[in-house]
């Protein structure tokens, strides 16, 4: 069976990606409509595995069946760690998608399956990991509020301080495929992590 094709990840387990916020010439908004808005400024990537299975083919056998994969991990989008949080807070996940070229969650949500099967057709020996996973994108955000100039005009500004700073996790679509001991895979990645609890 053909491995799938892994995300475009990070090369290495948890890597911090930041943007420095720019407060001068800021942006207008329109504080009758949206009151305020979080700018995500990092965003720690971290494989995960969420559900999982593995077998053996010894020399001269085959598998041709149907494999049910079990959870081992689970990942929940949170704003502030709460996991039920407003449209606006949605928008702030948006904004980390945008801000760091991820495709993220934005809705709360979680990776949790009720049941993952996968039909498998081997006929090579070999030690084989049926996997789903993603990446857990994690980081901190500024809170910024629509000062209000005029009836329906304003101008984005920072809070400030520790009431001005938020937190967020969220995560990329699952990947999900085949690995196997006799065949590495790039580090960093999901695949990899995946390949890892094979213990080749």
């Amino acid at each position: 069976m053909a491995a799938s094709a892994a995300f475009t990840t990070l090369a290495c387990m948890a890597v911090g990606i930041q943007a420095a916020p720019a407060y001068a010439d800021s942006p207008d908004c329109n504080p009758n409509i949206t009151r305020y808005r979080g700018t995500p400024i990092t965003a720690v990537l971290t494989p995960v595995i969420t559900e999982w299975d593995s077998f053996a083919i010894a020399p001269g056998t085959s598998i041709d069946q149907t494999r049910t994969l079990t959870q081992v991990n689970s990942v929940s989008t949170s704003v502030n760690n709460s996991v039920d949080f407003s449209s606006e807070d949605k928008t702030t996940l948006g904004s980390v998608g945008t801000k760091f070229g991820l495709s993220v969650a934005t809705s709360a949500g979680s990776t949790t399956t009720s049941t993952l099967t996968e039909d498998v057709h081997f006929n090579q020996p070999g030690v084989y990991g049926l996997y789903r996973g993603t990446e857990r994108v994690e980081g901190q955000w500024l809170l910024e509020i629509c000062g209000r100039t005029g009836p329906t005009t304003g101008k984005w500004v920072w809070v400030g301080g520790s009431a001005g700073t938020g937190t967020y996790v969220t995560y990329t679509f699952p990947d999900q495929g085949t690995v196997s001991c006799a065949q590495a895979e790039p580090p960093g990645t999901v695949r990899a992590v995946a390949r890892a609890r094979l213990h080749c």
